[in-house]
């Protein structure tokens, strides 16, 4: 277990190294304060090698899957010595965030799409003797997330 802690940590350098290369372009530096300003995202971004840009995507992927390990190893130790329960709270601030986002029409997705959401399906399946009901849930929120954002 603690070989895939040593493996998140290397998978978080790596993402970090990988966040500078989106972050340092030849005409500056990229700020997330510059989404809002597209003259400033357009210079620094102007002549910008998408080699780079494609090279700090794929080593992103490849460190976010050497972190999860780590998540892993931790969830592991929690579910020895905590509630295992305790986990799901994100996933219901996650659940519940979405439904909000979505009904206020704060995301591009049509409102009827709060729907698609893990707690209901997952309530609705709850009386059930179904096994994996939160990986169905979840299954039914990003198909019916894919098929809203058509």
């Amino acid at each position: 277990m603690k070989i895939l802690l040593i493996i998140a940590c290397i998978g978080h350098i790596i993402c970090g190294i990988t966040d500078c290369m989106l972050a340092y372009m030849k005409n500056g530096k990229f700020e997330f304060s510059d989404v809002k300003d597209n003259e400033k995202m357009k210079r620094v971004f102007d002549g910008a090698s998408l080699r780079q840009i494609e090279l700090a995507m794929l080593i992103g992927v490849f460190a976010i899957f050497l972190a999860s390990l780590g998540y892993i190893s931790v969830s592991k130790m929690i579910m020895e010595n905590s509630p295992a329960a305790i986990e799901y709270v994100g996933l219901l601030v996650f659940d519940v965030l979405l439904f909000i986002m979505v009904i206020t029409g704060k995301t591009n997705l049509p409102r009827w799409a709060c729907v698609f959401n893990t707690l209901p399906a997952f309530l609705i399946m709850t009386p059930t003797k179904v096994p994996a009901k939160g990986n169905i849930a979840n299954a039914f929120m990003f198909l019916g997330l894919t098929i809203a954002s058509w």
